[in-house]
């Protein structure tokens, strides 16, 4: 498995901490994505296992590209997933399915456990996903929400007082990260928008760009951000002969030694690696839970709209520093996360507020 990468799912919180792992699969014809989370408990896994071989034995041959992905939410003591599994050829179709459970018991929850406080007109027991807003009961191609109560938890979630300190410790947290970097024309607005707001981003650069953009480092430096290593060439690793690949990883991470800086953590270009890559690369390796595609669409309202619709506690979310667009988002984005009472803090304290491990060496 791949117990190495700090990767999707990093939560806050004292719960069952899920670790992810993703194989991709390519040809000519088609392109497999299979993302999906792993647990510290046996039992949950082989649920999730049985789901995901199911989504793959739904695969028509001809289709062109197949995706298995996940949602997830934290609550106190619960874990829920929403699974999607989706394909597209010369139509597209997706299928979705609900886990939900308690993180220490991992005792599995239906509609039925949420009784009074779910007020949802279902007789018969079904799986479901929610969050703090709503409750998702998916069927097949499709998924009904009902709203959540807000006033009352549901049975399965215990509110106790906090004191102040407590509180601010427990506040969602959500890290930005930047890939691509760093570039002379926009990675100095990002940084700029961060600093109005006194938070902190992750910077995943690429080597052979450091040198023309030293000033740009040290600012990041400087203001407190993350400096991650997105190798020097932002070469595909899975194409690379081992010596290749600790070159690319090495050759960025002296660079930034020599600008007093140690970088830590490494994100693979295109997210592309295989286990073979987690057991060379000393470092963690950090994916992400939330794709902008800022890069396809280059379209700073839908950026928006993709992140204020799915954004949640512990997420990762994925831009790249090099278009206005990903700049008008950030603009908009970090003062409404926090006004939704999100943190925004680097990959490293994210890590560092769980309560649990995050990764498995």
């Amino acid at each position: 498995m791949y117990y190495k990468i700090l990767l999707l799912f990093v939560l806050c919180g004292c719960v069952s901490v899920p670790y992810g792992t993703q194989e991709i699969i390519e040809s000519e014809q088609q392109v497999t994505r299979i993302t999906y989370p792993v647990t510290d408990s046996t039992l949950i896994n082989d649920q999730i296992i049985e789901i995901v071989q199911a989504c793959r034995n739904s695969f028509s041959l001809n289709s062109q590209e197949r995706q298995f992905s996940y949602q997830q939410y934290i609550e106190e003591d619960t874990v829920s997933f929403l699974f999607t599994c989706y394909e597209y050829g010369l139509t597209s179709h997706s299928t979705y399915t609900a886990l939900t459970y308690h993180a220490k018991t991992y005792e599995e929850y239906g509609i039925q456990e949420l009784g009074e406080y779910s007020q949802i007109p279902i007789e018969e027991d079904h799986d479901f996903y929610l969050d703090e807003d709503t409750i998702y009961v998916p069927d097949g191609d499709s998924i009904q929400t009902y709203p959540r109560n807000k006033i009352l938890s549901i049975p399965m979630i215990q509110v106790d007082g906090r004191n102040e300190e407590e509180s601010e410790k427990s506040k969602p947290k959500v890290a930005l990260t930047f890939d691509d970097g760093p570039n002379a024309r926009y990675t100095p607005k990002i940084l700029e928008i961060l600093e109005e707001y006194d938070v902190e981003a992750t910077f995943f650069v690429i080597g052979q760009q450091i040198k023309s953009h030293e000033n740009v480092i040290m600012d990041m430096i400087e203001a407190g951000h993350q400096i991650g290593i997105h190798t020097f060439t932002h070469r595909d690793l899975t194409k690379l002969s081992d010596q290749e690949i600790l070159q690319e990883i090495s050759s960025t991470k002296e660079v930034l030694k020599e600008m007093g800086y140690t970088a830590t953590i490494v994100r693979p270009p295109y997210g592309s690696y295989n286990e073979h890559i987690v057991k060379l690369i000393k470092e963690p390796l950090v994916l992400w839970t939330i794709d902008t595609r800022d890069w396809e669409s280059k379209d700073s309202k839908k950026i928006v709209s993709l992140v204020k619709n799915t954004v949640k506690n512990g997420d990762i979310i994925l831009f790249h520093d090099m278009y206005a667009s990903t700049v008008e988002a950030v603009e908009i984005l970090v003062p409404y996360l926090l006004d939704q009472g999100y943190d925004l803090v680097t990959v490293e304290e994210l890590i560092s507020n769980c309560k649990l491990s995050c990764v498995k060496e």
